[in-house]
């Protein structure tokens, strides 16, 4: 995989990185998709920077602190043939929120194995036991839009087949999600507003967890999107709990004759 487009020339942080990242995630393996994703919710982010040069213009002061206030955009010169190409915005979007719909169960999947790694090595957790226990583990949980969670296997096997390069990146988002005291609102608007610092924390996380995963052999280093060598991340630790009881117990009933009758083999 390639490495994430985080950066400018001069090696900064590009203004446009969190759009980047989201396209990323959303579609890993999918670069047109991924341009569309990008231009789309790019030209959003610009439609909001005009907002507020017409505000920089109410600012009192001389024209040398005006300038200084005015927020600086540069466009990609081949952005405007992708848009051309590409649906309207509203669908391009929604496009994307249908494809990655179960893009938190590969974010839960990533946790689970490494838990598993960590906590639990006697158990000799595969991936194949993991796909295979999920279903019940979830069935019935409310989701964050007010419904509730039904799986099959074969739906869990192939949220993680599509989105398992980037599932270190979705696991950041549902502790975040989860975590009240975070207040981070990672809907696709909430994402390309990350701040620097927060975005910066939001990668360190992920890349903990990426390792992780990689040390214990449950991906592969060159599967994964990374960070940039170039990119300085802040120290930071992500707590992995052992699995639940329930967890355990729905793990103990495996057998390997369950993976031929959902198609995991």
């Amino acid at each position: 995989m390639p490495v994430l487009e985080l950066l400018e020339p001069d090696g900064s942080l590009s203004m446009f990185a969190p759009t980047h990242l989201l396209a990323v995630t959303m579609y890993p393996d999918q670069e047109e998709k991924r341009e569309e994703l990008l231009v789309s919710t790019a030209v959003q982010l610009l439609v909001k920077l005009a907002e507020e040069v017409k505000k920089q213009k109410k600012i009192k002061g001389t024209k040398d602190q005006k300038e200084r206030a005015r927020p600086s955009v540069s466009v990609p010169a081949d952005w405007l043939a992708v848009l051309l190409r590409s649906p309207s915005a509203e669908k391009v979007i929604g496009d994307a929120a249908a494809y990655a719909s179960y893009s938190w169960v590969a974010g839960e999947l990533i946790m689970f194995m490494i838990s598993a790694a960590i906590h639990h090595p006697a158990m000799d957790v595969t991936m194949t036991k993991a796909v295979w226990a999920f279903p019940s583990l979830f069935a019935g949980r409310a989701t964050y839009g007010g419904g509730s969670v039904s799986l099959s296997h074969r739906t869990v096997w192939k949220a993680w087949s599509r989105l398992k390069s980037v599932a270190h990146l979705h696991a950041i988002r549902q502790i975040w999600l989860q975590d009240k005291k975070s207040k981070a609102d990672l809907d696709l608007e909430g994402f390309v507003t990350l701040h620097n610092d927060k975005l910066l924390e939001y990668l360190a996380s992920s890349e903990a967890i990426r390792r992780a995963a990689v040390e214990r052999k449950i991906l592969k280093h060159e599967e994964t999107w990374w960070p940039p060598e170039g990119l300085k991340l802040p120290l930071t630790k992500v707590q992995v709990p052992p699995l639940p009881p329930t967890a355990l117990e729905e793990l103990a009933k495996y057998v390997p004759e369950h993976s031929r009758d959902v198609g995991l083999d």
